[in-house]
């Protein structure tokens, strides 16, 4: 959905699927290696505003126009930030599905 982008090394890449334990990105894989470490930033559209989630993920699993990153140490705040617009995110995608 258009509701949230990756953003790693200051560049922005698509999101194909997250959750609140790891997310899926579509992006060249060439310069990076599965147990690599990773800080990436999710950026939420929710309303009008745009809410940054900054986290560490190491990669799990990757092919030539993917990779998939676990979230790794997440602490207590980052939690509770962290779940609390994906909550919002939820939500908008559920009114905007029912408007659609």
């Amino acid at each position: 959905s258009d509701t949230c982008v990756s953003e790693i090394a200051g560049k922005s890449f698509p999101i194909r699927d997250w959750s609140q334990c790891g997310v899926l990105i579509e992006m060249d894989s060439r310069a990076y290696h599965i147990g690599q470490q990773v800080p990436i930033t999710l950026k939420f559209k929710l309303g009008r505003t745009i809410k940054d989630v900054q986290l560490s993920a190491e990669i799990v699993r990757k092919t030539q126009n993917l990779i998939a990153f676990d979230f790794v140490h997440m602490d207590a705040q980052t939690k509770a930030h962290f779940s609390k617009v994906l909550d919002e995110a939820i939500a908008q995608d559920f009114l905007n599905s029912q408007m659609a």
